[in-house]
């Protein structure tokens, strides 16, 4: 897995960082997996999870001060809600 796709080093907690992580896994994702991911399909917040196995990602999450995981977690959760909102 290649986690060199761009040397942005975005300032940890400002919303434009979990954009950027996030089209950085998004991306990362399909270069892995040949899958484009709908970024408002609750399955995509289960599928990018998968990253956190890959070889190499421990380490790029660490170098990364855990933002990498950080941004997933923030993901899974704005789905979640989108889903809540829609079935309310």
């Amino acid at each position: 897995m290649d986690f060199n796709y761009d040397n942005n080093n975005p300032e940890s907690g400002k919303p434009s960082s979990y954009a950027n992580y996030m089209e950085y896994l998004l991306q990362n994702y399909y270069d892995n997996f040949e899958e484009v991911l709908d970024p408002f399909d609750t399955h995509s917040a289960e599928k990018i999870d998968i990253l956190k196995s890959l070889p190499g990602y421990q380490d790029y999450n660490i170098s990364e001060k855990r933002f990498p995981n950080a941004t997933i977690e923030s993901y899974k959760r704005f789905i979640k809600d989108r889903k809540n909102s829609e079935l309310s």
